[in-house]
């Protein structure tokens, strides 16, 4: 290279040096958060503190020790009584991001059905409570268990009444 051509390359790289960072912080502070308000209506004005069980699984997934608490609860001002489930188990239930999901239908060995409603992120070893869909007709459906960092289903099971 000639001088001209060394100097303007590492006045160049020294801007780079200076405005990529820059421009990647200030990407990340006007992304788009998600906020509570966002939440469905139907979590968002029910308080989970006043659930009446209705039944107890043990063993509902006998692999990993996972006890489903089938409940409901009368939301103020609804209409009906909503349906839930409360999931409680070991300390760990050593997966990468574990995704509860309830499904009209099973799951695949290896993939969410497309009817797969989110119900939440399952954190343990507290209690997991979860409000299934108004779709749902009460405690009818399945619920899969899905790890996010593997990108797998990791158990799947009918919830009947």
């Amino acid at each position: 290279m000639i001088r001209c051509l060394r100097q303007r390359h590492r006045v160049i790289w020294l801007m780079l040096l200076v405005l990529l960072p820059t421009g990647f912080v200030a990407g990340l502070s006007v992304r788009d958060r998600p906020t509570p308000a966002s939440a469905p209506q139907a979590l968002a004005a029910t308080d989970l503190g006043s659930w009446t069980t209705v039944r107890a699984i043990e063993g509902f997934w006998p692999d990993l020790g996972v006890t489903v608490h089938c409940f409901r609860f009368d939301a103020s001002g609804a209409a009906a009584a909503l349906a839930g489930v409360a999931l409680t188990g070991p300390a760990s239930l050593g997966l990468a991001d574990p995704l509860l999901y309830w499904s009209p239908v099973a799951a695949t060995a290896d993939a969410l059905p497309d009817q797969a409603t989110l119900l939440g992120s399952v954190t343990m070893p507290t209690s997991s409570q979860f409000v299934l869909p108004e779709m749902g007709g009460g405690h009818n459906g399945h619920l899969i268990l899905y790890s996010m960092g593997h990108q797998r289903v990791v158990a799947s099971a009918p919830l009947a009444e």
